[in-house]
């Protein structure tokens, strides 16, 4: 049997995560639900069209040489993504342990990043959740499910407005030297210096809604 599920690692708002078997290989199945109030018709489409768009940018990362899951199959039939199964350690856990690694591991995602960016894709979502060290020592960026083909600079900086976010909020101890290393690796992009231009833009629009917010509750 080609498809085969074993345990279900995660389930989202969009799409459950399981570890499984494909051809007797390791994978991991992210397979998109139906949502029972959208019309069928509609669900049908949002669902293939999320599906198609997921697995096409992560083959264009993948041509481009940036280090993302092997795609082994799309069923379009199922809404779901086969894909490699990466053995490793999750960046979070890596920084919540206060590993000696932590701060190279930045500067190497912000290479990753830059790489991703150069290739006009904006990963959505990015968290030290969503990157894992291999057992081979290097980063793999997963979940591409907000993923997006983009050119614009505001995007390339809400990819790292959200980086930084997450490390401040989980990490505040480590994230002005994680995210300093972060932007040396991400010196590699051609645009660095307006993306960084946008993320503080992007801050002080933020710290404007919460004080407009705070101002009328007094």
């Amino acid at each position: 049997m080609a498809f085969k599920l074993e345990y279900l690692i995660k389930k989202g708002a969009e799409a459950e995560i399981w570890k499984g078997k494909w051809f007797n290989v390791d994978a991991v199945y992210k397979i998109r639900k139906s949502k029972p109030w959208r019309h069928p018709f509609l669900d049908k489409l949002i669902l293939e069209k999320r599906t198609i768009k997921e697995a096409r940018i992560m083959y264009n990362a993948f041509e481009n040489n940036i280090n993302v899951p092997y795609i082994y199959d799309v069923d379009i039939s199922r809404n779901t993504i086969v894909m490699e199964f990466v053995e490793g350690i999750i960046l979070k856990e890596l920084m919540e342990a206060k590993d000696s690694r932590v701060f190279l591991l930045c500067e190497n995602l912000g290479k990753l990043i830059a790489n991703l960016h150069n290739a006009s894709i904006v990963h959505g979502d990015l968290t030290p959740s969503n990157v894992i060290l291999r057992k081979e020592g290097d980063l793999c960026i997963l979940d591409f499910g907000l993923a997006n083909f983009s050119n614009r600079i505001e995007d390339m900086g809400i990819d790292l407005h959200l980086f930084l976010r997450s490390l401040e909020s989980s990490f505040s101890s480590l994230a002005n030297e994680c995210f300093q290393n972060f932007m040396k690796g991400y010196s590699h992009f051609k645009h660095r210096n307006e993306v960084l231009e946008k993320v503080k833009e992007i801050r002080r629009r933020g710290r404007y809604v919460l004080e407009r917010r705070i101002s009328k509750k007094i």
